[in-house]
């Protein structure tokens, strides 16, 4: 299996979604490059439900709809991730598993990224992979783009960003709300430029 490689665009995005509703489910999808070969390149991360996130007939219509733009995007669907508002255990769902399962017909290397809210306001992301028949945690498999992401995500969390994160949820309640972020995506781009340059800085003194 290739690595998998998160930008911070993908990461910071579905840890907002987290953030902005801390008491609620919430789940998503990674999308990942089909230009880049030699790695598997998470390059954006797709907001899709804050309540109810195992209702069959609007999980499907999102997927649809993401799928649609992967087409005209180069992209594909390559793992899944939530983060229940209740912890009952430190493996994914069995709806997580079965998305997985189905995100494995068309893409054999799809993962699953189980996010833990825990009682210091911080998040414990948990990725499985298929092996050997079963879904596995496999501590190795989160690769960053960028190692200063959780910086990146922490400014932007104390700068209130994440209020302004819409998910699938919020276009279905208005279709004037941007699923795909574009606005918070320039904002997300540029604070991660900046933390990565102060971070060189500091390195070079």
């Amino acid at each position: 299996m290739r690595d998998i490689v998160f930008s911070s665009l993908a990461l910071t995005k579905m840890m907002l979604h987290s953030y902005k509703y801390p008491h609620m489910p919430v789940n998503g999808v990674f999308l990942m490059d089909c230009d880049v070969e030699k790695e598997i390149y998470i390059s954006d991360c797709v907001p899709l439900f804050h309540q109810g996130i195992s209702l069959k007939p609007m999980f499907q219509l999102a997927m649809r709809t993401v799928e649609d733009y992967c087409e005209r995007n180069n992209l594909a669907i390559a793992g899944y991730y939530e983060s229940p508002d209740i912890v009952k255990s430190a493996s994914p769902s069995l709806f997580a598993e079965k998305v997985g399962e189905k995100l494995r017909e068309h893409f054999k290397d799809a993962f699953l990224l189980h996010n833990i809210w825990q009682e210091n306001s911080k998040f414990a992301l948990r990725p499985f992979i298929k092996e050997s028949g079963k879904w596995s945690y496999s501590a190795n498999t989160l690769n960053f783009e960028n190692e200063n992401v959780f910086k990146t995500v922490a400014e932007l969390q104390k700068k209130n960003f994440g209020l302004e994160l819409q998910d699938y949820d919020c276009y279905l309640d208005n279709f004037t709300n941007d699923w795909t972020n574009r606005s918070l995506q320039e904002v997300i781009m540029l604070v991660d430029a900046q933390t990565e340059h102060r971070d060189q800085s500091i390195k070079a003194k």
